[in-house]
């Protein structure tokens, strides 16, 4: 399925915003949203393609979910169709960009090779989900808590950092032919202290 992503961030850390800036549009989606969703802690790992056993067509991005609710872990495969970085005019260190994808998306099964290696390790937590309809689209807001750096035993994974937060908009829309949309879009849903 093809998805739009959008990842907002600062210059400091592209994937990652301020706890201020967080806490600012966490409030604003819980005005407007339609729906809540409620994620369990989630171990999330990526998968290198080498390590994966496809029959069809190879994707570049592979990982895997693990969460106390579900007995099997989810999967999910990606391809980056297209790509753009937007830049606020004046750099801010709590959120000064967005980078939007589009995504080719699928959340089937997939076979690995055996002694199959793993990477880029953390944890998710607090992860809420708000749904907002905007212009007839339906959005996905995603809210994380995430802690990189894991330390590892030979039975464990441990983290000793300081969370991370990480906000990502999904829409299964295909917005490449109507960007100025897809921007009006994104700055609706942007505390308007900070557009």
């Amino acid at each position: 399925m093809l998805r739009t992503r959008v990842v907002l961030g600062s210059r400091e850390t592209h994937k990652f915003v301020s706890k201020e800036f967080y806490d600012a549009m966490h409030m604003v989606a819980a005005a407007y949203q339609m729906d809540f969703t409620l994620r369990p802690t989630t171990i999330e790992y990526k998968i290198p393609p080498q390590m994966v056993v496809e029959r069809e067509e190879v994707y570049p991005f592979y990982g895997i979910q693990v969460c106390d609710s579900v007995d099997i872990p989810i999967c999910h495969k990606y391809k980056i169709l297209e790509a753009d970085t937007y830049l606020r005019r004046q750099p801010k260190l709590n959120f000064d960009r967005f980078r939007i994808m589009t995504e080719l998306f699928s959340n089937d099964y997939y076979l690995l090779v055996p002694h199959a290696q793993y990477y880029d390790t953390c944890i998710i937590k607090d992860w809420t989900i708000r749904h907002i309809n905007y212009d007839d689209v339906m959005w996905e807001i995603h809210f994380k808590q995430v802690y990189v750096d894991p330390h590892d035993s030979r039975h464990t994974i441990w983290f000793f950092s300081q969370p991370k937060y990480q906000i990502e908009l999904i829409s299964y829309h295909d917005y490449r032919q109507d960007v100025a949309s897809l921007k009006k879009a994104i700055l609706h849903m942007l505390p308007r202290s900070f557009r």
